[in-house]
């Protein structure tokens, strides 16, 4: 074992129980960085996938002033 990793277990084990658990958290977060497995990578191309499903069309026609016009005849509608 290294000399560092040997110093780094000896301020875990100072560190109170309770206190532990931010310190896993920590390593589980470095070690994250620099494990690129496969899995992770199906993940986020699951994750994109999914995003993609709910893109929609934007018709070409669209008038942007009258739709905003409208958004807020509706919202403010109540109000006056």
């Amino acid at each position: 074992m290294s000399p560092l990793k040997e110093i780094a277990i000896r301020m875990i084990q100072d560190i109170p129980d309770d206190k532990v658990v931010y310190v896993l958290h920590i390593i589980k977060g470095v070690n994250g960085l620099y494990k690129d497995s496969p899995t992770s990578s199906e993940s986020k191309r699951n994750a994109l996938a999914q995003l993609q499903q709910f893109r929609g069309r934007i018709p070409a026609d669209l008038d942007y002033a009258d739709e905003l016009e409208k958004s807020r005849a509706e919202r403010y509608a109540r109000t006056n």
